[in-house]
């Protein structure tokens, strides 16, 4: 039924003498730009990031296939930081607790990420490594320089307003 509306929207869209590539090329940049949407493919294995490093857990969702995120504050309103457990928390609520294997392939197809995501460092917080000092850390992309840059935090600065979580469109 939903497709049928929207047909016969667009129907009556070419009928008035609308100029049907300016409107598909208004939706793809709404897509692409304001959504912040990205589609990637999923396959690649997890390593650790440094010698002596433990995984203490990998057990976060992982997007299989063809999928498409936007980017989500973990942040409620007037919030300017969180600490590091409620920010594992409001990930796993949210179903935004994506794994160091979903970072590492963002970080291969670094091309499809959104300019806009840039300003934010985006949160794996389904990985968990323990360095050798015992301290927690969760993979993270930041942009830095002329490119996106695999990281890993240290969990017990807690998190402030530039994190986010990634949210599987639906």
């Amino acid at each position: 039924m939903e497709n049928d509306k929207l047909l016969n929207d667009l129907m009556k869209f070419i009928e008035a003498g609308g100029d049907v590539d300016n409107l598909l090329t208004r939706v793809k940049e709404d897509i692409e730009e304001k959504k912040n949407i990205i589609t990637i493919l999923f396959s690649k294995s997890i390593k650790p990031p440094y010698d002596g490093w433990k995984l203490e857990s990998d057990n976060g969702n992982v997007p299989v296939g063809e999928v498409s995120f936007e980017l989500v504050s973990f942040l409620k309103k007037d919030e300017t930081s969180i600490s590091s457990d409620e920010m594992l928390k409001r990930a796993k609520e949210m179903g935004a607790d994506y794994n160091q294997k979903t970072a590492e392939l963002f970080l291969a197809n670094w091309d499809k990420i959104p300019e806009s995501y840039r300003e934010f460092y985006i949160i794996f917080s389904g990985t968990m490594w323990q360095d050798s000092s015992g301290d927690r850390h969760v993979p993270s992309l930041r942009w830095r320089g002329e490119r996106w840059r695999l990281l890993f935090p240290w969990l017990d600065h807690g998190l402030h307003a530039h994190g986010r979580f990634l949210h599987l469109c639906k």
